[in-house]
Parts: structure tokens; sequence; C-alpha cells
């Protein structure tokens, strides 16, 4: 008996098979799971820094804890402050205690003119 032409052909390398499987499976996957890995990556990343910024943050709210803790002992320490209220300069006063008379005084004027105005 004679091999037909291109017949029988010896069995393939498993080695060789396995290699190119993988290859097949690579060139398969590979654009299909990048772009979630990079996404990953990059999420990571910005945790990191998200991270980095909370502890700088917690240490600056415990430096500013601290320097409040003395500020009020310091403020403890003085005394009460004395309750004394500023007063507005002497003309001032009136625009500054009885503003409204003057507005609603003013209004009432406008209105009447304006109705006036529409009874003609």
């Amino acid at each position: 008996m004679q091999d037909a032409p291109g017949g029988s052909q010896p069995p393939p390398n498993p080695v060789a098979q396995a290699e190119a499987l993988a290859s097949l499976i690579r060139a398969t996957l590979t654009p299909i799971v990048a772009p979630p890995v990079a996404e990953l990556a990059a999420s990571r990343q910005a945790n990191e820094r998200r991270a980095e910024r909370i502890e700088a943050l917690a240490r600056e709210v415990g430096e500013l804890r601290a320097e409040t803790r003395a500020l009020v002992a310091l403020r403890e320490a003085e005394g009460p402050e004395p309750t004394r209220r500023r007063r507005p300069p002497p003309f001032l006063r009136h625009l500054h205690t009885q503003w409204w008379p003057d507005w609603l005084i003013l209004a009432t004027l406008r209105v009447a003119a304006f109705a006036l105005w529409l009874s003609r």
C-alpha cells in the first residue's frame, strides 16, 4: 500500500499544540480583558491618592483640634469676656433702630398715588 499524497501526517507535537492553543487563547482574550484590567489599575491608583489625601486631612484635623483645645484653655485662663455692646454712632442711631416706619409711609404714599392714577 502506498500513502496517498497528503494523506497521513505524523502526529503533531503535544508541546507545539499546547503553545498554539495558548497563543490562540491569548490573542482572543487580550482585547477583551485588557480594558477592564487597565481601568482597575487606574482605579487602584486613584484610590491610593485618595487614601493619601484622607491621611493628610486627618493629620490636619488633629493639629487643628489640638490648636483649638489650646486656644480654649487660654481663653478660660483669661476669664470671662466683658459683656459690653457697641452702640452705633449718633447720626446712625435713628436709621439703625427705626428704619421701617419711613419705608412704610413711603410705600403707603406710592400705593395711594398709584390708586389715584388708576382712577382717572
